[in-house]
């Protein structure tokens, strides 16, 4: 993991899990380490700075493995690679979170200043994933609703439940992504300027074409 912080200042630093670093860390706490865990806790920043956790697995057997049987290997009980505890790393302090222009992991940009607050990059994605759609761009919540209404039409014995199981969305988030889109309210307005309404009919028109291909390809 490459963390890179930019400072407002100019400064730039990389913190980086990789370079220079000792390839087994944990081999004198308890046995080979088949996995390690990385969490950047952006969750925790104005309480503890930036802090990068850093747990690892072991393959060791003892007293406290967990066991789980394995249906692929005929039932046969599989040791659990046990979840430990390895180190905190902050890489800021509170104080210097102050000072921090944005921050990105392995290219991604996580985090950036807006004013005097940071912002969580990746919520602020997936909000405008699901919701924002534009001349080029249709939300996922509006391409969902398209399927959703296609499927409908196509397969009308079928049940919601079913329905959704057939596209690998719960249902639940069916419903949330329904009204999502329908708290938009403005595709009249937008439509009359030109805008969003016809991107999101392109949209749709292009995913009914496309599954009923697939609708064709399945009888």
């Amino acid at each position: 993991m490459r963390v890179v912080v930019y400072f407002q200042s100019g400064k730039v630093s990389e913190f980086n899990t990789e370079t220079f670093c000792a390839a087994e860390p944990f081999s004198s706490e308890g046995g080979p380490n088949v996995a390690t865990e990385f969490s950047l806790r952006l969750d925790r920043i104005a309480d503890d700075g930036l802090v990068l956790q850093v747990f690892w697995y072991s393959a060791a057997i003892d007293s406290d493995t967990a066991y789980t049987p394995e249906p692929e290997v005929g039932g046969r009980e599989v040791a659990h690679a046990m979840r430990e505890p390895g180190r905190n790393v902050r890489l800021l302090s509170r104080a210097e979170i102050e000072e921090i222009a944005k921050v990105e992991v392995d290219g991604q940009m996580v985090l950036w200043r807006q004013g005097e607050d940071l912002v969580n990059a990746t919520r602020f994605r997936n909000a405008e994933l699901l919701c924002y759609s534009d001349a080029v761009q249709v939300s996922l919540n509006a391409r969902l609703v398209g399927v959703w209404e296609y499927l409908q039409r196509a397969y009308p014995a079928s049940s919601d439940e079913e329905l959704a199981d057939r596209i690998g969305y719960p249902l639940r988030a069916v419903r949330r992504a329904q009204a999502e889109e329908r708290a938009q309210g403005a595709e009249g307005e937008l439509g009359a300027e030109g805008g969003d309404a016809g991107a999101a009919d392109d949209g749709i028109g292009a995913l009914e074409a496309f599954l009923g291909a697939w609708e064709g390809e399945e009888r």
